[in-house]
């Protein structure tokens, strides 16, 4: 059995078959095909297919459905031949794939089934019954042998043959019976009824399908930034839907919506489906870094970029807020209480300076907060 197919798929998910051209010999009854699921597999999907009208006598069930469960990848199409004994020449029709109750189908969903020439539609030649064997008195005369051709009558052949002449003496001698053989040694044939062209398939080149790669290797974001972070870029070819697989390491104030970044056909760029959270948390700088995984699909492949360090900066105040409160002195006295209190964040050792002056006099105070430490009085 010779096989070929064509294909292709996005983010929930996509049905495709593996193969685009199958050819079946005649004698197979049983033949299957696969399809593939790409990206997600997180539920029960059934994908429903069908034959054109002209498999109709040729395939004993035209249509089907094919169900995949939570996880599957790849699903078997079983084909079942019709089998007869009727001279017939190459028969080609399509199966498509028609629907999915969930995801979306890919760009190929058509595959051709060709069912090769059978019973010997060109013919089948032997002699005939008369001839098998043909039996002649001794006396000069002429032998005819008959050829039948039987089951296809299809095209123009020729039928070589070897034989031996013996010239036959009318004598009076008693003999036993003497034979001659004559055999058909090939069959050629002259002219066929149908054509069965050549396929020659120039493998694609060049990165048709593109190459994938981070678009910077560091970036800084504040923590209440919403959009994109950074992207997945696509370069050479931007044929066929391709996805690559990236994780995010350790773990922090972000969420990931999907392990894969899928770019579509024609796409080029396509974001890192990262989300940064923004939680009133007051926190100092975190990092975290993103790679790209060598599990591509579509016939992409991996750029050098597959790496980048992503910055969250400090955020909430995390060295905190200040505020005071001064109290005012009795009359007649000269000193006055002022009190300093760190609100929010309390971490880290934190010097303050404070400058008091009016009219006359200015001041210049250094304090010191310990982690922790909330009020200073003085």
């Amino acid at each position: 059995i010779q096989l070929s197919f064509l294909w292709f798929f996005e983010a929930v998910f996509i049905m495709m078959y593996v193969l685009s051209i199958i050819h079946i010999n005649y004698g197979d009854a049983l033949f299957f095909t696969q399809v593939i699921r790409m990206f997600g597999a997180l539920s029960n999907v059934t994908v429903y297919w069908e034959a054109e009208a002209a498999s109709e006598g040729e395939l004993i069930y035209r249509s089907g459905n094919l169900t995949f469960g939570v996880g599957q990848t790849i699903g078997t199409i079983y084909l079942l031949i019709s089998q007869d004994d009727v001279p017939e020449l190459d028969k080609s029709f399509k199966i498509l794939l028609s629907n999915v109750s969930h995801g979306r189908l890919g760009n190929l969903t058509i595959a051709t089934l060709t069912v090769l020439a059978s019973d010997d539609p060109y013919g089948l030649f032997e002699f005939s019954e008369s001839s098998r064997p043909f039996r002649v008195v001794e006396a000069d005369t002429l032998v005819t042998l008959t050829i039948w051709r039987q089951k296809g009558l299809m095209g123009r052949v020729r039928v070589p043959y070897t034989n031996i002449t013996i010239r036959i003496m009318d004598d009076k001698d008693p003999e036993r019976a003497e034979s001659a053989y004559v055999e058909l040694s090939s069959v050629t044939l002259l002219q066929g009824a149908q054509t069965r062209p050549g396929e020659i398939i120039i493998e694609a080149s060049d990165n048709a399908f593109g190459v994938l790669q981070l678009s910077s290797s560091a970036v800084s974001v504040p923590e209440f930034y919403v959009g994109p972070i950074i992207n997945v870029t696509r370069t050479g070819g931007i044929f066929a839907d391709v996805s690559v697989k990236f994780r995010a390491v350790p773990m922090t104030d972000y969420s990931v919506a999907s392990s894969d970044v899928v770019l579509l056909e024609g796409e080029s760029s396509k974001p890192v489906p990262i989300l940064i959270i923004n939680d009133m948390v007051p926190e100092l700088e975190e990092t975290f870094r993103i790679e790209l995984l060598n599990q591509t699909t579509g016939g992409a492949f991996l750029g050098e970029l597959t790496r980048a360090i992503i910055t969250i900066l400090p955020s909430d105040d995390p060295y905190g807020s200040f505020v005071y409160r001064v109290q005012e002195p009795l009359e007649g006295v000269y000193t006055a209480n002022i009190t300093v209190q760190r609100r929010l964040a309390i971490i880290s050792h934190l010097y303050l300076r404070c400058r008091i002056h009016n009219t006359k006099y200015f001041y210049l105070l250094f304090l010191f907060f310990f982690p922790e430490e909330v009020i200073l009085d003085f």
